[in-house]
């Protein structure tokens, strides 16, 4: 062996030998709770998340197609352009694709297709049922000088189904996934409780009559809107039984699975219940043992840190008019004028 390779060897020993000491990670500190009215927020989490479906995304859209103009934007059977890759070749609904300006700006693109169908009399409810489906599509701002109308980028949809029968029966199930970002004077007018919109993927199924029931899995992030003028985002991943329908093994009391809000420095708390499925708990970071009675409150998390804090949200109003269905005529939405506009 060589002088020169025995030199670095021996260099590279004594660097190995010498311990590189570094400082200590720093410890951030936990965030006090004193003040905040823990159950009040978690249910203002809940409530906001239920505001994310379809339907105020619909209801923008629909009102956002009465301030076309004669050719601005242009409509289209079908997908507006072959190389959208989101829409197929062959999709029934209809569209518009435009950089226009006319009697309002319409930029960007929108596919939309909506079926209803109805069996039974709409005044006799003897076996009345309704499907109903609609999805929403698109890449655009729609807009009045510098007022933004409706801003849609993503993808929305939501079904309903229904039964009634002249006995009182009723049995319905709503879902809705809305995995885009929302904005627009249309969607949140001056009086939302979420103004300023939002990017979201929230997914939301829940069904009523005779069985109550609801599952909520998905993020919010709000752009203006602030829970307790602090938290600026939620994440909620529950499944929860409502007292019509439930069998006796069933907690009623509370969800199964966690409700998170995010604070402006990017903290999260989670309030964690039963674990939605066992044995493993719905977020991984969280041991299912000491999630398992049935009393209506979860223990808090800060940063994925145990509290020792108990939260008991009265989440109780679901079943009291909180989970409504829209309307079958909702999911109707007629182009006729538009396309037959001379």
């Amino acid at each position: 062996m060589t002088p020169l390779l025995l030199a670095l060897l021996a260099c590279k020993q004594e660097e190995t030998d010498s311990a590189v000491e570094l400082p200590p990670a720093e410890v951030l500190e936990i965030p006090g709770v004193d003040g905040v009215d823990l159950e009040a927020l978690f249910e203002d989490a809940v409530r906001d998340g239920l505001a994310a479906d379809n339907r105020n995304v619909w209801e923008a859209h629909r009102s956002s197609l009465a301030f076309a103009d004669q050719g601005c934007p242009d409509f289209y059977a079908g997908t507006p352009d072959l190389e959208i890759n989101d829409i197929d070749m062959d999709a029934r609904g209809y569209s518009w694709l435009d950089q226009c300006v006319g009697q309002r700006r319409f930029g960007g693109f929108q596919y939309w297709e909506n079926s209803v169908n109805v069996e039974g009399s709409l005044t006799d409810l003897s076996g009345r049922s309704i499907d109903a489906q609609r999805e929403l599509i698109g890449d655009g701002l729609v807009s009045d000088g510098d007022d933004v109308l409706f801003e849609f980028d993503g993808d929305g949809s939501d079904s309903l189904s229904k039964i009634d029968d002249s006995t009182g029966f009723t049995r319905w199930t709503y879902s809705s996934l809305v995995n885009a970002t929302v904005t627009g004077s249309l969607a949140f007018p001056a009086d939302s409780p979420t103004p300023g919109g939002y990017r979201t993927d929230m997914y939301l199924f829940y069904t009523g009559g005779d069985v109550d029931g609801l599952e909520a899995r998905g993020n919010v992030y709000y752009f203006e809107h602030r829970l307790i003028d602090r938290f600026d985002s939620i994440a909620l991943d529950i499944e929860f039984a409502g007292p019509t329908g439930a069998t006796p093994d069933v907690c009623t009391t509370e969800p199964r699975g966690w409700i998170g809000v995010r604070d402006s420095d990017a903290y999260w708390y989670d309030v964690v219940f039963e674990p939605r499925s066992d044995p493993d708990a719905t977020n991984p970071d969280y041991e299912p043992d000491p999630y398992t009675s049935c009393d209506g409150c979860g223990t808090l998390y800060i940063r994925g840190i145990p509290q020792d804090v108990q939260v008991c949200p009265d989440l109780s109003f679901l079943w009291q008019g909180a989970l409504v269905p829209p309307e079958g005529t909702d999911f109707a939405l007629s182009m006729r004028n538009l396309l037959e506009a001379p």
